[in-house]
């Protein structure tokens, strides 16, 4: 009888030590995919966009820029939270052709300024 006793607390101790295991080894894991994903993702920083004329509409990527109320955002403003990375740039403007800024890499210019000359775009004047 005693025999079963500490063959019962035996396998009781096996199972607690498994289960030790496999929650030390998910904590690891949980641990790693936080790392993982905090190397990957680039910080987020505010961007300033100005054009002359004022009123245009921004293009990041191919994709117009609107507020949280779903507007289009019009120059000048500032748009917060854009991953920190390299952004082509368009500006668009009634009766004006496209003003293609290029490509603007945002951990290094947070200040977008660009203008139209009287005889069509002219380059931005920060890239």
């Amino acid at each position: 009888m005693l025999a079963d006793l500490e063959s019962i607390e035996k396998g009781a101790c096996n199972r607690r030590v498994v289960l030790r295991r496999w929650v030390a080894a998910a904590a690891a894991i949980l641990a790693m995919l936080g790392v993982a994903y905090f190397l990957t993702t680039p910080p987020r920083v505010h961007v300033n966009f100005t054009t002359y004329p004022f009123e245009a509409t921004i293009l990041l990527d191919g994709v117009e820029q609107r507020g949280p109320d779903r507007n289009l955002l019009k120059t000048p403003c500032t748009i917060e939270g854009l991953p920190a990375r390299r952004h082509h740039v368009v500006f668009s403007i009634s009766g004006l052709p496209d003003l293609d800024a290029g490509t603007i890499d945002f951990s290094a210019t947070r200040d977008i300024v660009a203008r139209w000359s009287a005889a069509g775009p002219a380059s931005p004047e920060d890239r």
